[in-house]
């Protein structure tokens, strides 16, 4: 089982979702989160900014119960634990025209390579050109590449402004 935290506070105050969180992802075997979702996660008031300290919470996470923890770490990129396996990938220099749906295309990058066998660098690196490529493009999906888009490269990806 995948889980992508998406907490949002406005709806579910931080003291009641914390645990509640905690143990769904505990239970799941892939975990991806942004810096503030792994804090609430672990129970703790900061969150990782720096890919070290993502890894470190991330290996943290990873004994309690899941197998990966992917951590979205937004301009910096992504940072990952999946066993011994550390990997970091650096986000994708982009116009930020809209930031809506990136976290999701992040998610959907990285199931769509976990679907089809690819290993955690390549899971990281598609994941992060999903998401900068929503960023690049007003709307919540419109931006989102093809896999021949992202087989050509950025250079092929339209950008709207």
């Amino acid at each position: 089982m995948s889980f992508d935290v998406n907490h949002r506070s406005t709806l579910w105050p931080d003291e009641e979702a914390g645990p509640v969180l905690a143990a769904v992802a505990a239970a799941a075997d892939l975990v991806l989160a942004g810096p503030d979702e792994i804090a609430l996660l672990r129970g703790l008031s900061t969150p990782p900014r720096t890919p070290e300290a993502a890894v470190a919470a991330a290996r943290e996470l990873t004994a309690r119960g899941p197998a990966t923890v992917v951590v979205k770490l937004g301009a910096l990129g992504a940072a990952a634990v999946s066993g011994d396996e550390v990997r970091r990938d650096p986000a994708d220099v982009v116009p930020a025209v809209d930031p809506v749906g990136a976290g999701d295309a992040f998610a959907a990058g990285y199931l769509a390579e976990l679907v089809a066998g690819a290993a955690l660098p390549a899971r990281l690196r598609t994941a992060n050109a999903c998401a900068g490529a929503v960023r690049a493009r007003r709307g919540d999906w419109e931006g989102l590449p093809t896999r021949a888009e992202l087989r050509a490269g950025h250079e092929q990806l339209e950008v709207s402004r």
